[in-house]
C-alpha cells in the first residue's frame, strides 16, 4: 500500500469518527434536552394544580400571582426548548401573563371554597397547596423574593392548609347538628378546636376563632361568622335558592 492510499484511508477513518462522534453528541444533547423539556412539563403540571388550589383556598391574592408568575417562568422556560412547533405554548403563555395581570391588577374575582367533604378531597386540596408552598420557597430561594414577603406567602399558604382541616370539620359538625346527632356535632366541633390549638401559626384570627367554636359547642350561636367561614355561608344561601 502506497503513502498516498494509507494517508487517504486514515482520513476517511479519521473523518468517519468525527461524524459518529458529532452524532452522538448530538444525540446526547436531543437526550438532556428531552429530559429537561419532560421535567419542565412536570413542574408546569404541578404548578398549574397549585395555582387552582390557591385560588380556591388563599385569601391572599398576591400569593395567588406569585404562584402565576412562576407558571409564567415556565412556560416561557419551555418555549426555549421547543423547535417544532411553539403556537401552542406560545398561546398558553399569553393566558397565563393575561391571567396574571388580572391577578396582579386586583380585578380578579374570585370566592373562597376550603370546604370540603372527605379526607381524600381535604388531602388532595393540601397537598397541592404543598407544592404551592416548595414553589415559594424555590422563589426565595432564586432571590425573587424578599423574606417579608416569603414568609408573608407562607404564612398565607399554612393558614389555608390550617382553614381547609378546621371549616371542613366545622362544616361537618353542622351537617350532623341539622341531622340531631349533636354528640357527634360537638365531637367535629371539638377536632377543629383542637387542631386551632394545637397550631403556632401566627395569624391574629386563630384565637378569636377558637373562641367562637366554644360558642358552637355551648350553641351559643349556631354558624360561625362571616369572617371565618364565608363559603357556608354562600353554600346556604344557594340551597335557599335552590
Amino acid at each position: 500500500m502506497t503513502a498516498l492510499a494509507l494517508i487517504a484511508l486514515i482520513t476517511i477513518a479519521l473523518v468517519a469518527l468525527a461524524a459518529v462522534n458529532a452524532i452522538n453528541v448530538r444525540q446526547q444533547q436531543l437526550k438532556q434536552l428531552a429530559r429537561r423539556r419532560e421535567q419542565l412539563y412536570q413542574t408546569l403540571e404541578q404548578t398549574e394544580e397549585a395555582l387552582e388550589a390557591c385560588l380556591q383556598a388563599v385569601e391572599s391574592t398576591a400569593t395567588c400571582s406569585e404562584i402565576a408568575r412562576e407558571k409564567c417562568a415556565l412556560l416561557e422556560a419551555l418555549l426555549e426548548t421547543e423547535q417544532q412547533n411553539p403556537e401552542p405554548l406560545k398561546t398558553r403563555l399569553a393566558k397565563a401573563q393575561a391571567q396574571l395581570q388580572q391577578l396582579s391588577s386586583g380585578l380578579s374575582e374570585r370566592e373562597l371554597n376550603r370546604l370540603c367533604h372527605s379526607d381524600s378531597e381535604i388531602k388532595m386540596l393540601q397537598g397541592k397547596l404543598l407544592h404551592a408552598l416548595r414553589h415559594i420557597q424555590r422563589r426565595h430561594a432564586e432571590n425573587h423574593l424578599t423574606p417579608e414577603k416569603y414568609l408573608e406567602h407562607c404564612n398565607q399558604i399554612e393558614w389555608a392548609r390550617l382553614m381547609i382541616s378546621v371549616l371542613s370539620l366545622v362544616g361537618a359538625g353542622y351537617l350532623a347538628r341539622d341531622n340531631e346527632q349533636q354528640i357527634s356535632a360537638i365531637n367535629y366541633f371539638r377536632k377543629a378546636q383542637e387542631l386551632l390549638q394545637g397550631s403556632q401559626h401566627p395569624d391574629s384570627r386563630r384565637l378569636p376563632l377558637i373562641r367562637e367554636i366554644s360558642q358552637l359547642m355551648q350553641q351559643n350561636i349556631l354558624y360561625l361568622s362571616d369572617e371565618f367561614f364565608p363559603e357556608y355561608t354562600s353554600e346556604l344561601t344557594e340551597q335557599v335558592a335552590e
